[in-house]
């Protein structure tokens, strides 16, 4: 459905840089909404979730909060409070940086990946949210998502 029937706009936009910018505005309350439910069931956030992904690529590695922070899609969050929300649950565990006895790395836990690898397969699911569209087109949009800084 298009842009403009779906927020019921009569008025056209200034240009298609404008209606690109609402579009994509729009689009990722869409998914970020259905994914906050859907994680919702596992007890965790997206923000969480976020986290864990990035723990398990980079393996048995552990890493530190600030790097942690600079690599998650939503840096404005309090990542202190996520991680200590995750190591109470047993998703994810502190150590001590070897370089740094006063910083807390993190890395994630047997349990942390047992939930990855479940919702792994379930996470599938959110392919109906772009229904109709090919693996090419998906490429083709996420090179020119890539484009913009």
């Amino acid at each position: 459905m298009r842009l403009e029937e779906i927020i019921k706009q009569t008025k056209g936009f200034k240009n298609e840089f404008e209606k690109l910018i609402v579009n994509l505005h729009y689009r990722n309350s869409v998914i970020s909404n259905r994914l906050e439910y859907f994680f919702k069931k596992y007890h965790i956030t997206k923000q969480q979730y976020n986290i864990l992904r990035i723990l398990r690529g980079i393996g048995t590695n552990a890493i530190s909060i600030n790097e942690l922070k600079e690599r998650m899609i939503e840096q404005n969050s309090d990542v202190s409070r996520l991680i200590s929300r995750l190591d109470g649950k047993g998703l994810v565990e502190r150590c001590t940086c070897n370089m740094d006895r006063r910083q807390m790395d993190i890395k994630i836990t047997v349990k942390g990946l047992n939930l990855l690898n479940d919702l792994d397969y379930k996470i599938d699911d959110f392919n109906y949210l772009i229904p109709g569209i090919t693996e090419q087109e998906a490429k083709l949009v996420n090179d020119i998502l890539d484009k913009i800084k």
